[in-house]
């Protein structure tokens, strides 16, 4: 393996975990602004609110994406895995 190699693999692993981020953090920014919203408009200024919306949010969206992001680690692990096995000792 070269080192040219190896730094596309490790390019691929944070690219990989950047995109596996964005539903996640997504619903916690929508949950947010939303729950940010409802305080603003009612007055109510109760932290916890906004904590079990996100919680709630990403508890969600994680059940939702779950085979999609198992899958993309899957694919990736197995390519590590094929990697690893390539390398000559």
């Amino acid at each position: 393996m070269l080192p040219a190699d190896l730094m596309d693999v490790v390019r691929e692993g944070f690219v990989l975990a950047l995109v596996l981020c964005i539903p996640i953090l997504g619903a916690a920014l929508a949950a947010g602004l939303m729950t940010s919203l409802l305080g603003m408009f009612t007055k109510i200024s109760e932290p916890a609110i906004a904590h079990v919306a996100r919680i709630a949010a990403i508890s969600l969206v994680l059940l939702a994406t779950a085979p999609w992001i198992f899958g993309r680690v899957a694919r990736f692990a197995e390519r590590i895995w094929s990697l690893v096995q390539a390398v000559e000792l």
